[in-house]
């Protein structure tokens, strides 16, 4: 077993294989939980915001 696996991470084997509404839910369970400071959807807005500043 991987360490990642050990830890519960959630690595992109996990993702690809998971159903969207699972994620969707993970997604809002964390942005909540983090009061809107961490999740998927926080950090593509970032990656989406670096990416136009650097021009990708």
């Amino acid at each position: 077993m991987n360490q990642s696996r050990k830890k519960g991470w959630i690595d992109q084997h996990h993702v690809k294989k998971s159903p969207c509404h699972n994620l969707k839910m993970i997604d809002q369970l964390w942005h909540e939980a983090s009061n809107g400071r961490f999740s998927f959807s926080v950090q593509n807005k970032a990656l989406s915001k670096f990416r136009r500043s650097i021009k990708i």
